[in-house]
């Protein structure tokens, strides 16, 4: 009997990813459940279990998108634990008050764009090998982004303004994932709509779509049976342009490049080392130190599986 499908969903523990995993587990798909903490995700995937999900087709991951050594630990556990991986929901996000993380960027960029991009090139070979899809939540305020494309790391003043260049960024991202990855690999950025969930609520105000008609969007681009513009931008289920600035090549693989710099990875390399020794306390980290290489995409130029309940889990902290 075949594998089922390998889907990680980040920021799968309420909200949009909550609905997401419930549905895809519905539908026969193994689901990585991420949260940043390690209790928020166990309690998100006992919850799945309760709403009549199978168990063996859950299984609880965490990691702290404040802290990049998280990031690294998770992508590095999760490529070389399946081996193959056919489809990264990027849906974790959340506004946080101003400030700096630990890594010295600006915490509103590094929850929403620096983190899912690290974690998006990292799996990049068990995407590759699973012919996977690549769906990024990003929302509509994109469109009034301002963004440091040489340094991407900095923020743009008030939280609200850091977390529309963050959405900015992600859809650039996405332009490029299309025009530097694998043939294989299909990447779509998605605005679900205006949902009744935390972090749009606090850019949007209250009220919206409910959580479902959202989590409907995100499933239907997931869908390896629906045809999707590879780096293309939907707002719903509808192909949308972006605004202006996410159209521009010329600034996505600035950003790109420049992300890869702000990582301390050579953004000329189709191989990205880690981004310090050491790269988490946790036992299971899986980058060592000075030697050790994962593979990603390629570099930017002109042009066995086991069902159970095992989790992995690095630290603590927030979802959209």
């Amino acid at each position: 009997m075949p594998h089922p499908r390998i889907a990680v969903v980040t920021g799968g523990s309420r909200g949009i990813g909550r609905q997401v995993c419930r549905e895809l587990a519905r539908r026969g798909t193994y689901v990585i459940v991420h949260a940043p903490a390690p209790d928020e995700a166990h309690a998100a995937v006992a919850g799945l279990i309760r709403d009549g999900a199978d168990p063996g087709l859950l299984r609880a991951a965490s990691a702290d998108f404040r802290r990049l050594d998280d990031v690294f630990s998770l992508a590095g556990h999760l490529e070389r634990r399946h081996g193959r991986i056919d489809l990264l929901v990027n849906n974790a996000g959340t506004l946080v008050p101003a400030g700096l993380t630990g890594d010295g960027i600006d915490a509103n960029l590094q929850i929403n764009y620096v983190a899912p991009y690290a974690l998006t090139r990292l799996l990049a070979p068990a995407l590759n090998t699973a012919a996977g899809r690549i769906v990024t939540l990003a929302d509509a305020v994109h469109r009034d982004g301002r963004l440091d494309l040489d340094e991407p790391g900095r923020g743009a003043g008030r939280p609200v303004e850091a977390y529309a260049g963050a959405q900015l960024a992600l859809v650039l991202f996405t332009r490029m994932l299309a025009r530097t990855a694998e043939r294989r690999v299909t990447a779509v950025a998605v605005h679900p709509g205006i949902v009744d969930t935390g972090s749009f609520t606090a850019v949007h105000g209250a009220g919206g779509l409910p959580v479902a008609d959202g989590a409907a969007h995100v499933l239907r681009a997931a869908d390896p049976d629906t045809d999707v513009v590879d780096g293309g931008y939907y707002e719903g289920i509808l192909a949308a342009d972006p605004a202006p600035q996410a159209r521009d090549d010329t600034a996505a693989r600035r950003l790109w490049s420049a992300t890869a710099r702000l990582l301390g990875w050579d953004y000329t390399a189709a191989r990205i080392p880690p981004v310090r020794a050491g790269v988490s306390a946790a036992s299971t980290s899986v980058i060592p130190a000075s030697t050790a290489r994962i593979n990603v995409f390629p570099r930017v130029t002109d042009g066995e599986h086991r069902q159970d309940m095992n989790s992995f889990s690095v630290s603590s902290g927030w979802v959209r």
